[in-house]
């Protein structure tokens, strides 16, 4: 390799000058380097191919010099002509500048102008048609903390990131309900003697795609309150995670919206006949309490009305059921589990899944992918003088059994279980 000097040093006894250029074996410059007594020589590549002495080159070493050339001027083309568009100035942070100036850089290489390219250089701001949205999307760590904590099922879900590059999650399911000794979900044990084969056994498996959908946001406001009212936009954030996290638990549970896969009425769930979905009996209670396969883990669910019918069950001693257990849950225990009231649930009209003792963390998967993403525009209503906010999260999810199982003593269990009008 070739390097520049830039300190005087003695070389097998020789002295090199500072300024000299020479050349070492790429082991020994590379050492040189790394002291920082040279640089490496760099060779002005932009003199034109036709000053080299063409004639002792290859065709094939003229055509990669060439092609070099070409790449340079491009870069230097796309990088002069950012510097000369005038960028709208923002309140941004550094990150999300640099971000700008990456999607500047490949709408002008590819000629493919979107709105939101448009908005960063300024191009049609007050036509909605023409781009005319000033974007800055930052990660909003706190909208999805918050929604979590005002959610009752979010954060009790198995959470698995959506990765870069995907719209849908993908989860492998066991499709076999046997639960006994002899067969238990398509696993058979089998004891052999010396020499005797052993029998293959298969295991039924179903793959599930639960597709990536958003839920949004959109909230403008005027000039006058963003001025006068301190606060305003935190405060807002709060708001609007308390809504993602009543919403996506009324999407877990019922699905309304299609934005998640709803466990109530799902196969993997199991149903309990209630003669009155307001009232459940204590008969009721205890067959869903043994229809519960994980019960050490699990929590009853249920809506406020159908907690104060319960309120006032009494067992066969005439005791309360629903006992008071403020160091578990603010609302007691049920057959000694934690109660907690989802304020989305059904209740009154012996609906469908009005109560539920269910394990979120083995019964259902719930992916999110990049968090909740907020964006801004000061000209989307520039003629109100309004300015816009605007939340994303996109999820998915969905139950993580296909089926129910079935015990060698006969009962049906599952991760989560919903009591059903008759």
């Amino acid at each position: 390799m070739k390097v520049k000097v830039l300190k005087d040093f003695i070389s097998d006894e020789n002295a090199v000058i500072k300024g000299t250029i020479i050349e070492v074996s790429d082991e020994f410059g590379a050492e040189l380097l790394e002291k920082g007594t040279v640089e490496a020589h760099v060779i002005d590549k932009s003199v034109k191919v036709a000053e080299v002495e063409v004639k002792e080159i290859s065709e094939e070493v003229k055509e990669e010099v060439q092609k070099e050339l070409e790449v340079e001027l491009e870069q230097k083309n796309v990088v002069e002509e950012i510097m000369t568009i005038e960028v709208k100035e923002q309140k941004v942070a550094p990150e999300v500048k640099l971000m700008n100036t990456l999607k500047l850089a490949k709408a002008i290489k590819t000629g493919k102008w979107t709105d939101e390219t448009k908005a960063i250089v300024g191009q049609g701001e007050t036509t909605a048609a023409d781009g005319g949205a000033l974007v800055d999307n930052m990660i909003v760590d706190g909208i999805y903390a918050n929604a979590v904590a005002s959610s009752n099922l979010m954060g009790k879900c198995q959470q698995k990131p959506v990765g870069v590059g995907y719209n849908g999650m993908e989860i492998r399911q066991l499709n076999e309900s046997a639960g006994t000794p002899a067969d238990y979900n398509g696993i058979n044990l089998q004891v052999v003697a010396e020499g005797v084969q052993i029998n293959v056994n298969k295991i039924a498996y179903t793959t599930k795609t639960y597709a990536v959908n958003k839920l949004c946001a959109l909230v403008p406001f005027t000039s006058e309150i963003m001025e006068d009212v301190p606060g305003i936009i935190p405060f807002t954030e709060a708001q609007v995670g308390a809504a993602y996290g009543l919403k996506i638990d009324a999407e877990i549970l019922y699905g309304t919206s299609s934005l998640l896969t709803a466990a109530v009425g799902n196969a993997g769930s199991k149903a309990v006949t209630l003669a009155d979905a307001s009232a459940p009996t204590l008969a009721e209670l205890r067959e869903m309490y043994m229809s519960q396969i994980n019960i050490g883990q699990s929590e009853w669910i249920m809506s406020g009305a159908v907690y104060e019918n319960i309120l006032g069950l009494e067992s066969t001693l005439g005791q309360p059921v629903l006992q008071p257990n403020y160091a578990v849950s603010p609302f007691g225990t049920l057959l000694g589990r934690p109660v907690s009231i989802v304020n989305c649930m059904l209740g009154l009209n012996g609906e469908a899944g009005t109560i539920g003792l269910v394990d979120m963390s083995n019964g259902y998967v719930l992916g999110t992918k990049g968090g909740v993403k907020m964006a801004r525009s000061i000209h989307v209503y520039f003629d109100v003088d309004n300015e816009l906010f605007r939340w994303i999260l996109r999820v998915a999810g969905g139950p993580t059994k296909a089926v129910t199982m079935t015990l060698a003593d006969g009962r049906t269990v599952a991760p989560m279980v919903f009591g059903h009008d008759s």
